[in-house]
């Protein structure tokens, strides 16, 4: 509150005579000023107030032929220049008036701005701040195990799948938003098996699992199947090695991939009896050769003793059943041999053409 204290000795003129209950002549005199209303004026030690705004003062001797001075008293105030001061303002945010800080904790005040009016008074402004809440919203989704979300420029994947981003004036009413990312990431696989170690002229058959059901199935290189996105095939007499490639992608659009490796030998087995009977229940009467399926023929079996004499010697058997019907049957020369120890000495061909040459040696075992 302001005081103005006013000093009874200046200004004062006779402007008219008064006279006392004693009859003595006095001067009289009218003071009249206009202050705001906030002040109060102190006159000749008596406060003065909106409340309080007229009076009667005397000033013993204060005239000029010695006779006390009295003067009226009559002063005015303004009103104060008040206005409300309403505002909406995002939560979380602050906003100064009059270099106070309104927010969540404090939203409502009275402001003072001194010689703030048009007319030179205080200003009083009534404040009172609301507030709109941050919206709030969720993001979740599946992605495939390789894929990134950007979302307000951080980076998610499945080892940074949750956070919750701020997007600066997001909202419709200009305010922050507020979003909870939590994704999931679906893992997709396919599988082709182990690597597989073949001898040429084999078959070998590939056959896919996965995960989930196909939408696409691309072989590298193209399977021997009709179709060529089938889930398995089988290859017939397998000539040379070879990798077989897969992208698979699944009915949620992921894709994964898997390779197989095939390895192919071109040391063919040859299969022979180390000890026969002649005499005996077939099969075990006879020494015959038979061989993987990449063998297609016996071009020459020779079988000697052991001085090396050649006691049989067949050509062109088949590689099948057959062999049975064109293998020896101990005898020499249509006279049965004693037990013992033979040698036998083969050349063989592969489905390719190839030819090769297996040894081994026999023993005939009679009763």
């Amino acid at each position: 509150m302001l005081y103005k204290k006013l000093l009874p000795i200046v200004f004062f003129c006779c402007y008219s005579y008064c006279l006392l209950a004693d009859g003595i002549a006095v001067d009289t005199a009218i003071y009249s000023q206009t202050f705001c209303s906030n002040q109060l004026v102190i006159i000749n030690d008596h406060v003065y107030s909106p409340f309080n705004p007229e009076g009667l003062e005397v000033i013993p001797g204060g005239g000029f032929n010695g006779a006390d001075s009295i003067f009226l008293v009559k002063l005015s105030f303004k009103a104060p220049a008040e206005r409300n001061f309403n505002t909406t303002i995002c939560e979380g945010d602050t906003i100064f008036v009059n270099n106070r800080a309104y927010h969540l904790g404090h939203y409502k005040d009275t402001e003072i701005f001194e010689n703030g009016a048009v007319n030179g008074c205080d200003s009083i402004v009534y404040v009172t701040v609301e507030f709109d809440s941050q919206p709030f919203s969720y993001l979740f989704d599946t992605l495939c195990e390789y894929e990134t979300l950007e979302v307000n420029g951080t980076v998610y994947d499945k080892d940074n799948n949750t956070g919750l981003e701020i997007l600066k004036n997001g909202a419709a009413s200009g305010c922050d938003s507020l979003v909870y990312v939590s994704l999931h990431f679906r893992q997709s696989w396919v599988y082709l098996g182990e690597d597989r170690s073949l001898v040429e002229g084999d078959s070998v058959c590939l056959q896919l699992t996965s995960r989930y059901d196909a939408q696409d199935i691309a072989w590298t290189p193209p399977p021997p199947c009709g179709d060529p996105s089938c889930a398995s095939f089988c290859i017939e007499q397998i000539a040379g090695g070879l990798t077989y490639t897969v992208i698979f992608t699944d009915i949620y659009g992921c894709t994964s991939t898997d390779d197989v490796r095939i390895n192919v030998s071109s040391n063919h087995l040859v299969y022979g009896p180390n000890i026969f009977t002649p005499g005996a229940a077939a099969p075990n009467d006879r020494f015959f050769l038979r061989a993987d399926p990449g063998v297609t023929k016996v071009n020459r079996l020779v079988i000697f003793d052991r001085w090396g004499e050649p006691v049989f010697e067949q050509h062109d058997i088949p590689n099948d059943d057959s062999a049975y019907d064109s293998g020896w049957d101990g005898t020499w020369k249509n006279r049965a041999l004693e037990n013992g120890v033979y040698g036998w000495w083969a050349e063989l061909e592969s489905f390719q053409g190839r030819r090769f040459i297996k040894t081994g040696d026999v023993a005939i075992l009679k009763p």
